[in-house]
């Protein structure tokens, strides 16, 4: 047997990059969940609401893309644009009997403004389907959640991050907010 190493976890991400500074700015307001709940809302303590959840993974898609994204709090915006998405569908359905079908399916849409208009609007859906022909596995049960987990790999993830792309090319493409003349200090003083 050979010398062994010891291998620590980087302190920062391999191959990620920071932000820098002159990345786009954007308020994210929280997300609205349009669909009806199916199940009867947990009791507090029980978890994070979903809308949250949502809201915090498009953050995140946002910054890996390169948008530095704050979640509003106040009623003021923040930063220049200001970006507000609706969830009108997400989840799935499943029809049981011989073959077994699921279909999964979310749909995100936002919408970016600036201080004068809409800049910028974009409704993105994603699908995924399984079926299963043939089942041996029925001594085993069920995974708990199992569904959910395909619908989060399978269409949300995909999702966010096809929104957060798009938002980072809107950005990209559009001339940088730059303070109005008034604000600038005069140099003809000298």
């Amino acid at each position: 047997m050979g010398p062994q190493q010891a291998h620590q976890f980087p302190s920062t991400w391999p191959g990620s990059q920071p932000l820098s500074e002159d990345a786009p700015t954007v308020s994210v307001g929280p997300m609205k969940l349009e669909v009806a709940a199916a199940q009867p809302p947990a009791p507090s303590g029980e978890g994070l609401p979903t809308a949250a959840v949502l809201t915090a993974l498009l953050i995140k898609h946002l910054h890996a893309s390169g948008v530095n994204a704050v979640l509003e709090q106040g009623p003021e915006p923040t930063a220049p644009y200001t970006m507000a998405c609706s969830v009108p569908q997400l989840g799935y359905t499943a029809q049981s009997g011989y073959p077994e079908q699921y279909r999964y399916q979310a749909e995100l849409s936002c919408t970016l403004t600036d201080a004068q208009a809409v800049v910028w609007k974009r409704s993105l859906q994603q699908r995924y389907e399984t079926t299963a022909l043939l089942n041996l596995l029925t001594k085993i049960p069920e995974q708990p959640h199992q569904h959910d987990r395909i619908l989060y790999k399978e269409c949300i993830v995909p999702l966010w991050d096809a929104m957060a792309s798009s938002v980072r090319s809107a950005l990209v493409s559009r001339p940088m907010l730059q303070p109005s003349p008034a604000a600038e200090p005069s140099s003809s003083a000298l």
